[in-house]
């Protein structure tokens, strides 16, 4: 028969367990943790002064640097929940998103746009049905900087309407030299909602879910 186990007492176990669990050491362990070294020191040995003034000074930064965490904490809260509730603001304007999708939905076309890093010379918008054929390039010109509403009354190359559906773009821009200008396709479209997820705001514009860094420029109502 098997010796029974020695019973550790309550209280031990579950301190043990509590720090066991931690990763780290907080200001209140390091508190302890000094004042149990100074009631156990040797008193024919005590702890010198300079080594005692470190151990102070550790805290003392410990505790500065729990303090600027909580205040960043409490900034970066109030910073998302400022930004929240601007987001509300955009319910109703037109935003032209990053997207290379544009849809014609009852006959009326998306609105086109683009925006470049630079200037370019020669900016041409290639539009793609959902097969993947190109159906429409629409010549824009010279442009600056800048993002743009690029004209188009939903026809292809031969003046001809096309059917509803979702269209693909493709932006070609070129600079004084020849050298492709980089550009991004937008389209425009109406917020009507905002929704939160993570503690971040998304728009609803066109019917999908929007992020501020897909913005690229705020119209009216």
């Amino acid at each position: 028969m098997m010796p029974p186990a020695a019973i550790e007492p309550a209280s031990t176990t579950a301190e043990n367990r509590t720090i066991a669990d931690r990763s780290a050491l907080g200001k209140d362990d390091f508190l302890r943790l000094l004042v149990t070294q100074l009631q156990q020191q040797d008193p024919l040995n005590p702890l010198e002064s300079t080594e005692f003034s470190s151990q102070l000074a550790q805290f003392s930064s410990l505790e500065q640097l729990q303090g600027v965490h909580d205040g960043i904490q409490q900034l970066l809260r109030a910073q998302v929940g400022e930004s929240n509730a601007n987001a509300v603001a955009y319910i109703g304007k037109t935003v032209q998103i990053a997207d290379n999708t544009v849809a014609i939905r009852n006959g009326i076309p998306g609105v086109l746009g683009v925006a470049l890093s630079g200037p370019a010379v020669d900016v041409r918008m290639l539009i793609h049905n959902e097969n993947g054929d190109l159906v429409r390039t629409v010549a824009v010109g010279a442009l600056p900087a800048g993002a743009h509403v690029v004209p188009w009354d939903g026809t292809d190359n031969w003046s001809q309407p096309l059917v509803d559906g979702n269209y693909t773009l493709d932006v070609v821009a070129m600079d004084g030299a020849g050298a492709p200008t980089p550009a991004t396709a937008l389209i425009t479209e109406t917020v009507t909602g905002v929704t939160f997820k993570n503690g971040s705001a998304k728009f609803i514009a066109g019917g999908q879910e929007v992020a501020l860094s897909d913005i690229r420029a705020v119209g009216g109502t």
